[in-house]
């Protein structure tokens, strides 16, 4: 039945951070769960979907490389007892 479907998401938007040279970017985040049983419910998640990667963050006094964020996709269950 269709109330054993669950799907939520979440768009953002992240402003420009110009004295660490970071565009500004768009983003979304799904995820579908399904409940098998009572206890079960089984999900698949992605994350960041819009895009493959994006900076977060670039460091100017240390010089380390620059914090980049990648695309994801997981899936997992929760057991409640």
């Amino acid at each position: 039945p269709a109330e054993r479907w669950q799907i939520d998401g979440q768009v953002r938007y992240v402003g420009e951070l110009a004295d660490f040279a970071v565009d500004a970017y768009v983003e979304l985040d799904l995820r579908l769960a399904h409940r098998v049983g009572k206890n079960l419910e089984v999900y698949l998640v992605g994350q960041n979907l819009l895009q493959d990667h994006h900076a977060e963050f670039a460091p100017q006094f240390i010089q380390t490389p620059r914090a980049e964020v990648e695309r994801g996709v997981y899936s997992g269950f929760t057991w409640g007892f």
